[in-house]
């Protein structure tokens, strides 16, 4: 079977063909308002379900940033964590936060290499996500979570640079 050009590109290619989905230029209805903020990480989530081809450089692109380490709780059972929904005092004005801790329950080891292989997809923690949806902002894991992620990682080499903003956390 021949293959076409778009097969014949590198990877990072098409792992940047989903960043520029996610993060490119607004278009007209984004402009004016109209636009769905999350749609284009739908459509991203949905190349990555639906095509095999580029399933892995759309989740790269999709995990490549992230708000919180919390994020990354969903690829475990539920079970395992919890949230509850503070209301934090900010500048005068209450915001909403959910915060996400562990519940005790043993983490299984496929459970833990599941979360494992979308950790190493992130690049950016501490990003503002404008292309999240919003209540994603407000995600914080308790430390506990942190001490877990330390504890899981402790033995594994980290290949990429991860940052926090602006600042290289591992490398």
């Amino acid at each position: 079977m021949a293959s076409t050009a778009f097969h014949r590109l590198p990877s990072a290619i098409h792992e940047e063909i989903c960043h520029q989905i996610i993060h490119g230029l607004p278009t007209d209805a984004d402009l004016l308002g109209w636009g769905d903020q999350d749609g284009s990480c739908r459509t991203v989530a949905a190349l990555a379900r639906t095509c095999r081809f580029l399933h892995e450089p759309a989740l790269n692109a999709l995990w490549r940033s992230i708000p919180d380490i919390a994020c990354l709780l969903f690829t475990l059972p539920k079970s395992t964590y919890s949230s509850t929904n503070p209301q934090t005092p900010h500048g005068g004005v209450y915001i909403m936060v959910t915060q996400f801790d562990l519940t005790g329950e043993i983490i299984q080891p496929d459970d833990l290499e599941r979360l494992l292989m979308y950790a190493n997809r992130v690049r950016i923690l501490g990003s503002t996500g404008e292309y999240l949806p919003a209540w994603v902002s407000g995600y914080a894991a308790r430390p506990g979570v942190y001490e877990m992620f330390g504890e899981a990682l402790g033995n594994r080499h980290q290949e990429k640079t991860v940052c926090y903003g602006d600042n290289p956390l591992l490398s």
